[in-house]
């Protein structure tokens, strides 16, 4: 009795052939007799289930072996009357066509019998023989049951086929129908040709050189097959087997440079349609990654640029070695610089008007090409990594500009965040400022009847020789422009200031050269020379009529007393 060698792993199924007439099918066992049944354990149709892959023949019927365990009891005939076991192996095709998901024998029978395309109906089953393997670890209790599929022709050494266990009964005169459950996708479906590879992938044939010739013939005819080779007197040459078993030992040479996130296969070159069983493995999952398929996956370089790290591909038994290295690209700049709008340094205070920002990095080097933009290159431009702020008149609001930059690598396009440029104009402050003056809101007229509003000239020769032509006259806080233009001369005005804010004030004066300073000056609402004056003063600014105890109280606006 043969054991249960091998479970495989679920992979990618390819096209079949239906071609049922080409295969015997071979009876595994026939119906178990009373005495075996006889379990005091009770059987459950939840441990029903396909075991995980199939088994190869190689006995001289070339054949794929479908395996179900029944647990550890058999089902009762007391429970199920006239009980039959039985295995259904049929193509995947077949199931895929007629997407049947359950009640499988039933199911595909009805479809075959409403497909007029279909001129053989026939569903070959087996009844298959309870036995238990004692050489299955851990499993010696344990039922199975297996059904074969025997002298698999050439024509279909690739198909993959559907295996299918289940149960028959009798209940209330009909036949009943409990299938195994298969315990994963997949797991129920195999080709000769895969079971074979993964029977070198599993065992050590260096002392059984014949079975290992058998299984090397199967992968070969595969392999022939898929190639095109309708000859079956050529089905065991292995010339393609050789060249493509070449052609994965040249690859372990050629290291894969990914950037994180993209991929490249590792494939065995066998030809579409043709399905070996590869197992890949990676040496550090956290820095590059392969998957069931041999699709490498770049996760996150170490930013090494000598660092690799190794996938593997175990073959036909043989296990092949490939480097990795992983790009780690840094492409990030600030999320702002500040600038000034011409370069100067007053007082030891240094105003920059450009700045090296950072640029793209791979594997710790700077990248040589590189495209930088800006969005408004009349606030500032850049150019290799140099953003430099152009020169402007004087104004409050900073200006803004963003730029960025993109690079090429591996033929995928980066593309930095933005990084916004602001640009001040530089605002120097004398270290002690000097004073400035008052700035006269209004005054009366001699008749005491109406009033002026002067502009003040600005005393530049309070702010130094050196300071240049004033170009702005500003609140502190920058919101009170006071700088106006008179038959050519710039003037101040402190009418700009309402007639309850008068008091100490400080502005700032902005020469043409950028250099900027603070000075004390204050603002007074009125000139007022004398009582009457101020009489009239209080009748404008109030109903009451001021005394001359006033005049003291008062003298904040200005009245000399």
């Amino acid at each position: 009795m043969k054991t249960i060698k091998q479970k495989f792993s679920h992979s990618k199924l390819a096209m079949l052939a239906l071609l049922l007439s080409a295969i015997i099918l071979l009876i595994s066992g026939v119906f178990l007799s009373k005495k075996v049944s006889a379990e005091e354990a009770t059987f459950s149709e939840d441990n029903f289930a396909m075991c995980n892959g199939a088994e190869v023949r190689t006995d001289g019927k070339d054949g794929i072996r479908f395996v179900a365990s029944l647990g550890k009891a058999l089902p009762s005939e007391t429970t199920y009357e006239n009980l039959t076991y039985n295995v259904m192996i049929v193509p995947k095709a077949y199931i895929t066509k007629y997407s049947i998901t359950d009640d499988y024998y039933t199911a595909l029978q009805s479809a075959l019998q409403a497909d007029e395309s279909v001129t053989n109906k026939t569903i070959v089953t087996m009844q298959a023989k309870p036995f238990q393997d004692e050489q299955v670890e851990g499993d010696a209790e344990k039922y199975y049951i297996r059904g074969t599929l025997s002298n698999v022709k050439y024509d279909n050494i690739n198909v993959e086929w559907f295996g299918m266990a289940y149960l028959t009964y009798t209940n209330a005169g009909e036949t009943q129908y409990v299938y195994a459950k298969i315990p994963e996708a997949g797991a129920n479906v195999r080709s000769l040709v895969y079971c074979a590879s993964g029977y070198l992938n599993r065992y050590d044939y260096t002392e059984k050189p014949e079975e290992k010739e058998i299984l090397m013939n199967f992968v070969a005819q595969g392999i022939n097959k898929g190639t095109g080779v309708v000859d079956e007197v050529n089905k065991n040459d292995r010339t393609y087997l050789n060249g493509g078993i070449q052609a994965i030992q040249d690859s372990q040479s050629d290291q894969v440079d990914l950037l994180p996130a993209k991929t490249e296969t590792w494939s065995t070159g066998v030809p579409n349609g043709v399905k070996l069983h590869v197992v890949y493995g990676a040496e550090e999952n956290t820095y590059a990654s392969i998957n069931e398929n041999g699709v490498i996956t770049g996760v996150e370089g170490d930013g090494v640029k000598a660092t690799t790290k190794n996938v593997t591909m175990k073959v036909l038994g043989e296990t092949y070695i490939r480097p990795v290295h992983v790009y780690k690209v840094t492409a990030e700049l600030p999320e702002k610089a500040e600038l000034f709008s011409a370069e100067l340094e007053v007082n030891n205070e240094k105003f920059e008007n450009s700045a090296t920002l950072s640029t793209a990095q791979v594997d710790g080097e700077d990248v040589a090409d590189v495209d930088w933009s800006s969005t408004d290159a009349t606030v500032a431009t850049v150019s290799e990594g140099t953003v430099t702020a152009q020169k402007q008149e004087w104004f409050v609001e900073a200006k803004t500009t963003t730029v960025s930059y993109s690079f090429e690598l591996a033929g995928e396009t980066f593309t930095s965040n933005e990084c916004i440029v602001q640009v001040s104009f530089p605002i120097a402050y004398q270290e002690n400022p000097k004073a400035y003056g008052d700035l006269i809101q209004k005054v009366y007229s001699d008749d005491a009847t109406s009033y002026t509003t002067p502009n003040e000239a600005i005393n530049t020769e309070a702010l130094g020789a050196n300071f240049g032509t004033v170009t702005a006259f500003y609140s502190e806080d920058l919101s009170k422009n006071l700088l106006v233009e008179e038959e050519g001369a710039k003037k101040t005005n402190a009418n700009m200031y309402g007639e309850k804010e008068a008091g100490e004030k400080s502005f700032i004066v902005v020469s043409e050269n950028g250099y900027a300073y603070k000075v004390n000056a204050t603002v007074v609402n009125y000139a007022i020379k004398n009582a009457a004056q101020l009489n009239k003063f209080f009748d404008s600014y109030s109903t009451d009529t001021a005394t001359l105890e006033d005049v003291t109280a008062y003298a904040s606006y200005g009245m000399n007393v």
